[in-house]
């Protein structure tokens, strides 16, 4: 009975997983259209290179409804790689004329036609791995490869998993995600023969799971003293890179969890979950308000960088800055950050209160062990000593004044000198650290984010604790 529900409802999301006829035939009308575009811009700049469409929509494994079109302009490797991002500019202005400058490993550009956003790529056009110049080189092989092994019946297969790990929030390898690519839910596919597979083997992997599907890469104990990461994915056009090197170990364990659930209590909703609602900022103060605790906001305006960029700068800054704290004694919470991706950087820091002790204990070397002489000569009448250096059974120990007990104003401080910030940041003069009460100074587009973040729990709850 429990087969036949399973069956059923994987029937059903495969059928609505499908775009239809329609949709197909007008992405690909549009694809022609921007490839057709580019190979006359091309022409009439007098370039010698190959436009090549690639991404899901060339081996149907793409979901409706989100039809993002990748092309590839393929340079011959004697073109000079520092004029790339120019030259990829130059065709695309003339192609389309407006775009939007982008970043991966080298710049690309992003334009809109007929509705549908397009990735214009420039790389090399190279024949294996061996010749790679960027690292982008590769995708065109990728496509290669899965046009050559992806069936009928496996991109159905993908489809689901894609749509799958999008509901449970792990879709992409950007950094705002640090999830499942496209690429790599395809080749788990490939490797598992269909979507259930996956999730069978998944819901009992074992960190760290090496996966190569070209047998290329020698021994698992080998690819594991290579890559240290959780999931171990061969490229089977580049033995020497790990495809799932983007996910984080969150993400790994979130989708393991996310796999028993299914299988334990299947459902359509984890094809398709409902996007969050859109808060207000009362909403956000009666979160605040029933936490206790304090939590800070740092806001950076007019940081004009590509998304991609201000994603990482968001991450980075977040994770930094509670290291930082933690290293000073401040019981931090979490730390997380966002970005509108066009300007803005918005860091979220909570803590347990916002003052500590005004002294604190710091504890020292073994009596007569290495390192005693140097301990006692650095505290003894150090200024900002209080007590000690004294005995404590078997170890000195010294009693210190903090120079600085209020995280908010340490925070301050810290921007203020630097101190290991991501510099794009904390040279912006358009800044500012708030207490989050003040919900007023959180931008609006913000909003969302602070409300997932402040109301975390995995969208597979229910599955999981049914009995």
């Amino acid at each position: 009975m429990e087969d036949n529900r399973l069956t059923l409802i994987i029937k059903k999301a495969s059928e609505l997983l499908t775009p239809s006829p329609e949709e197909k035939r007008k992405a690909l009308k549009v694809l022609e259209k921007a490839v057709n575009f580019i190979e006359k811009a091309a022409t009439k700049l007098g370039l010698d290179v190959s436009v090549v469409p690639v991404g899901s929509i060339t081996r149907d494994t793409w979901l409706p409804g989100k039809t993002d079109l990748d092309i590839f302009v393929l340079f011959k490797k004697s073109f000079p790689e520092e004029k790339l991002g120019r030259t990829i500019i130059n065709i695309v202005e003339e192609a389309f004329g407006e775009y939007t400058l982008r970043y991966s490993a080298h710049p690309y550009a992003r334009v809109r036609v007929e509705g549908y956003e397009i990735d214009v790529v420039p790389a090399y056009e190279v024949k294996n791995s061996l010749e790679l110049r960027t690292p982008v080189d590769r995708s065109p092989l990728h496509a290669k490869f899965l046009e050559k092994n992806m069936t009928p019946d496996l991109a159905r297969e993908a489809r689901l998993l894609k749509a799958f790990v999008k509901s449970i929030r792990a879709y992409g390898a950007e950094v705002k995600v640090e999830g499942f690519s496209g690429y790599l839910c395809e080749l788990l596919v490939l490797h598992y023969g269909s979507f259930l597979n996956v999730l069978r083997a998944a819901k009992d992997w074992k960190d760290p799971v090496v996966i190569d599907l070209s047998g290329k890469a020698g021994s698992p104990e080998e690819a594991v003293r290579l890559f240290p990461n959780p999931l171990i994915v061969i490229d089977p056009v580049d033995p020497r890179r790990n495809v799932a090197s983007a996910l984080s170990r969150t993400q790994f364990y979130r989708f393991k969890a996310a796999s028993k659930a299914f299988l334990k209590n299947p459902s359509e909703s984890f094809f398709f979950r409902v996007e969050p609602r859109s808060v207000d900022k009362k909403t956000i103060l009666n979160l605040i308000e029933e936490r206790g605790t304090y939590l800070i906001g740092l806001l950076f305006k007019e940081v004009y960088e590509p998304p991609d960029t201000l994603w990482t700068q968001a991450k980075s800054c977040a994770r930094k800055l509670q290291n930082i704290l933690k290293n000073h004694g401040f019981p931090v919470i979490h730390t997380d950050g966002f970005t509108d991706e066009t300007s803005s950087v918005f860091i979220i820091v909570e803590t347990l209160s916002r003052m500590v002790p005004p002294i604190k204990i710091r504890e020292g070397p073994r009596v007569g062990g290495p390192g005693e002489s140097d301990f006692i000569r650095k505290h003894f009448k150090a200024r900002n000593t209080i007590s000690g250096p004294f005995i404590l059974e078997d170890r000195w120990l010294v009693i210190k004044k903090r120079e600085n007990n209020d995280v908010k104003k340490f925070i301050e401080d810290i921007l203020r000198i630097g101190c290991g910030l991501p510099k794009k940041l904390v040279c912006t003069k358009n800044r500012e650290v708030f207490d989050c009460k003040e919900v007023s100074k959180i931008p609006s587009w913000a909003l969302n984010f602070i409300y997932e973040w402040l109301q975390r729990k995995e969208p597979f709850l229910t599955e999981l604790a049914d009995p």
